[in-house]
């Protein structure tokens, strides 16, 4: 088993998370890299610093790439941050009312964040 120490295993995170951007320039649609981005961060890599990211290739790139969608619903849930997101769908629809990744992220973020007040009201 490979086992590095807190610092190494932050380094290492690092770096192949930078190699695994660079690659996303280069393939921006291809699931494979997106998977090891979810990857890298189930490991331990900031989910935060992914958000961040994940907006750049959304607004700047390709605002209806499926992938980067489906990543940063994972993230969502990954880091439970559902109310924090509903700024990000409105943006996103404001730049394209026709973008029904946007439409439809609006609507799991609202459901979610519903479910959440719900459970926090009945103390679960």
């Amino acid at each position: 088993m490979f086992i590095l120490s807190q610092n190494r295993s932050e380094e290492f995170l690092e770096k192949e998370q930078d190699f695994v951007d660079e690659c996303l320039k280069v393939k921006v649609k291809g699931f494979q890299v997106w998977e090891q981005k979810r990857f890298l961060t189930e490991l331990g890599y900031d989910f935060r610093k992914e958000l961040i990211k994940t907006e750049a290739v959304l607004v700047q790139k390709d605002q209806k790439n499926y992938h980067a969608w489906s990543y940063r619903v994972w993230l969502t849930n990954f880091g439970k941050i559902h109310q924090g997101e509903l700024k990000f769908a409105e943006k996103m629809i404001k730049k394209d009312p026709y973008n029904n990744s946007a439409w439809s992220y609006l609507y799991f973020t609202l459901e979610n964040t519903i479910q959440l007040n719900e459970a926090q009201k009945s103390g679960k």
